[in-house]
């Protein structure tokens, strides 16, 4: 069986090493926002070239207290790309906001940039990119956008842990950048956590008081704050599987180079184009099929190979934040929803096992 994800596998490398560190934080007790969260929150940013890093509970609490710190024009609205995860629009919801979707450019997957010009109004306060499965959005011409019309940017980098724009890791171009560190992700822990990221001290300040009750000393409340904190079993592992993640991307990145070798020629893929100046830290492995997707998927499943869709409807279209006419407003987002298939990538798997399912892919479609 070639298995979409093997978390067994994966982090099966760092378990004797981890069980040491366990022994060791279970004898001194510093369970909550300790030496052991310190020392990830330095390394992560240390790796992604960036000055400020607060681990936070989750991905989705990473979204909402960098909205939140942002401090935004009270009922202003915040733009968001029609296809992603439901968080990032959560996220502008539960802090009071009104979420403003966008289609994309149906060729890489990212904001259509001149749809996005035309969703910018007066009562626009922020922009949020997803650099969705690890694939950088187009960051020069968004950033022209903020600028331009004042606007705060906040990067979605849940799923591009390493990926960079012209040699600068993702998470550097936003006024804040969230992660998470879900264990699907590729940088994953065992258990939920995530971070906000930022190159300046006030905003770091202001993220690490909300996650921590409005404080940064023992009842020292400043402000009304939150509780959401990357507890200290889930910072060891976490910096135990940072050390290797070079490894990991550099694994990625030669499994996708592979994917596209393979299945470029097939006129029943559509692969995201992909510029010369940017360097993906494939989460997931996403293609988009033109037909016969629930029979590939069949097909597939008898040759032991397991796939996902991510993500199959977009946010829009979902009954928590249904519009009307979504097919029309957001078609290129639409379309490819309709089409997607995400394939197993990382380092549970070999470059074997990348030439088996593209082999079986071209064939189900060539027969």
């Amino acid at each position: 069986m070639i298995k979409f994800l093997d978390l067994n596998s994966i982090n099966n490398t760092f378990y004797n090493i981890f069980k040491k560190k366990l022994d060791e934080n279970f004898h001194d007790s510093k369970f909550i926002l300790s030496k052991y969260t310190e020392k990830f929150e330095n390394n992560f940013k240390k790796f992604i070239s960036s000055k400020y890093c607060a681990c936070v509970g989750n991905g989705t609490d990473a979204l909402e207290i960098a909205i939140e710190a942002l401090n935004l024009k009270k009922g202003s609205e915040v733009i968001v790309p029609a296809n992603t995860f439901v968080a990032t629009a959560e996220a502008v919801i539960r802090n009071n906001f009104k979420v403003k979707f966008c289609d994309i450019d149906n060729k890489n997957l990212g904001f259509d940039i001149k749809k996005l010009e035309k969703k910018i109004t007066s009562k626009t306060s922020a922009i949020i990119v997803v650099h969705l499965y690890g694939i950088p959005e187009k960051m020069n011409n968004i950033l022209k956008l903020c600028k331009k019309y004042n606007l705060r940017l906040v990067e979605d980098c849940s799923q591009a842990h390493g990926s960079k724009i012209m040699g600068k890791f993702v998470g550097n171009f936003g006024d804040i950048s969230t992660f998470s560190f879900f264990p699907g992700k590729i940088l994953g822990g065992i258990g939920d956590g995530g971070a906000c990221v930022t190159n300046n001290k006030k905003l770091y300040d202001k993220i690490k008081k909300i996650r921590n009750h409005g404080r940064l000393k023992k009842f020292d409340h400043e402000i009304v704050g939150r509780n959401s904190r990357l507890d200290s079993l889930n910072s060891i592992f976490l910096d135990l599987k940072l050390k290797d993640l070079k490894k990991e991307i550099k694994i990625r990145s030669e499994m996708s180079t592979l994917y596209y070798q393979k299945l470029k020629n097939n006129k029943n893929i559509f692969l995201p184009n992909l510029s010369n100046d940017v360097s993906i830290s494939f989460c997931y492995f996403p293609i988009f099929l033109k037909k016969n997707r629930k029979s590939l998927i069949s097909y597939l499943k008898k040759n032991k190979i397991q796939t996902q869709m991510h993500y199959p409807s977009i946010v829009p279209e979902l009954k928590a934040f249904r519009e009307k006419n979504y097919k029309v407003n957001y078609k290129n987002s639409f379309k490819l929803s309709q089409m997607t298939l995400s394939l197993p990538i990382g380092s549970h798997l070999s470059l074997k096992n990348i030439n088996f399912i593209s082999d079986k892919i071209n064939n189900f479609y060539d027969s």
